[in-house]
């Protein structure tokens, strides 16, 4: 029975390897950037350049014409890195934006299963989920026509958050830790998805409340999870604030 999961597992992965990577292969291969003016393209494309000294100092003076701004203080910059490291291997900036896109298609399709199995354990509804999810237009937009890679990548995030709402609210709130993973996760990639996920908690703990049952137990994992990511997310919030 393990053996069968696996390779159920195995399976579904090559799948979804396959079907991201045919979304961007049309751009890894033709190494161009489809610029819209204006868009938000150019902006990461530079924040990936400057993230080069990163580790010793926010300022970076070789981009945004030299004028050393601290960007990486105000703008997350942690889950960006691999696009770095892609960036620094092949010396060839558009690839590695284009690779690290597919990868965060990738790793969203992953995840965005995962949340939907754990929640609704349904293996071909959850492959649809994934997939529908993915390759949404919002999501297409924000990567093809506006740019947005910060919230790309946040989008990435949102089904663990999801999971780890309805853990908390309606199911096993022990599993409070999940919450956390997704708040962190969007801390070090994209402040106002931060937010905006602050307020989606709140309003979940709000509707729910009138018929939640253990409600002690809920909110003390409510508070927990919180906790734990205002701690866990201080490296990044602390130095911006």
């Amino acid at each position: 029975m393990r053996a069968n999961k696996l390779r159920t597992g195995a399976i579904i992965c090559v799948f979804f390897f396959i079907v991201s990577l045919a979304f961007h292969l049309m751009f890894i291969v033709s190494n161009r950037i489809i610029y819209y003016n204006p868009t938000d393209t150019i902006f990461h494309l530079t924040r990936i350049v400057g993230l080069e000294n990163v580790w010793q100092s926010p300022v970076n003076f070789t981009t945004f014409a030299h004028h050393g701004t601290a960007m990486n203080l105000f703008y997350p910059w942690l889950t960006l890195y691999p696009a770095y490291w892609l960036y620094s291997l092949s010396r060839n900036l558009v690839w590695a934006y284009h690779v690290y896109c597919w990868l965060t298609t990738f790793a969203t399709m992953l995840i965005s299963y995962w949340a939907f199995h754990t929640l609704w354990p349904k293996r071909e509804r959850a492959i649809v989920f994934a997939l529908l999810y993915a390759l949404n237009p919002y999501r297409i937009s924000a990567i093809i026509a506006r740019g947005a890679l910060g919230e790309v990548i946040a989008m990435t995030f949102l089904p663990i958050l999801l999971v780890g709402i309805c853990q908390i609210l309606r199911r096993d709130p022990r599993r409070w830790y999940i919450l956390t993973i997704a708040m962190v996760l969007t801390a070090y990639t994209h402040n106002l998805s931060l937010l905006m996920n602050a307020v989606v908690i709140l309003v979940a703990l709000l509707v729910t409340w009138p018929r939640m049952t253990d409600r002690k137990v809920r909110l003390l994992a409510v508070l927990k999870a919180g906790a734990a990511s205002v701690l866990l997310c201080l490296p990044s919030l602390l130095p911006m604030a």
